[in-house]
């Protein structure tokens, strides 16, 4: 029986800690970075990747949480280092590494932007994983007229962008950006390019 995306379990397959930040790894798929482990109230807290617009000042989350528990959950398996699945040495007890852990994603939200320019922002998109987080994508538009989707990533000290969410499966990215794309060509009422709107993967 094929389960449904709210059904199946989003876990933590990996996570660790580097340079001050933490990390995270979802079914083996998609890795989070950019993490901010802290205190908040006298408690240790972890604060997700963040966008701060230069022009607005505002700040957006790029990772949002459907399911609380899930968050509770997640958050505790950074807290200890210690991966739900895997073969890291901190992997919870009670857990199968070799186990399947499928990971369906689904487009919850468009919201056009007016940028119409070349290299612009022509949408934020919600991805949503499993039901239970939310990563935010962007489509970009190329000076040729096609898309591509755009991953949270934040510019480093150097001014080079640094991923805060990378896909580590190709086929899985490769699925979720035709959904991201078919999902912005029929808000906006258009025909998606078959082949040439996804660049390759970094």
């Amino acid at each position: 029986v094929r389960r449904s995306a709210e059904t199946m379990e989003i876990v933590v397959t990996d996570t660790g800690r580097e340079a001050g930040r933490a990390w995270v790894v979802f079914n083996r798929t998609v890795r989070v970075d950019d993490l901010r482990v802290g205190l908040e109230g006298g408690h240790p807290a972890v604060r997700w990747p963040e966008y701060s617009s230069a022009r607005t000042k505002r700040i957006y989350p790029q990772i949002i949480f459907v399911s609380p528990s899930a968050r509770r959950r997640i958050e505790a398996a950074v807290l200890q280092g210690a991966p739900e699945f895997g073969d890291s040495p901190g992997r919870a007890a009670g857990r199968d590494p070799s186990a399947v852990l499928p990971l369906e994603t689904r487009v919850t939200r468009v919201q056009k932007l007016g940028g119409r320019g070349e290299h612009a922002r022509a949408a934020n998109v919600d991805l949503t994983l499993n039901g239970a987080v939310t990563v935010v994508c962007g489509v970009m538009r190329r000076p040729d007229g096609t898309f591509w989707v755009a991953w949270p990533a934040t510019r480093g000290e150097d001014g080079a962008w640094v991923n805060q969410v990378t896909w580590l499966q190709e086929e899985a990215r490769a699925a979720a950006e035709a959904k991201v794309l078919a999902r912005y060509h029929e808000a906006v009422g258009a025909v998606a390019h078959p082949n040439g709107d996804r660049p390759p993967m970094k």
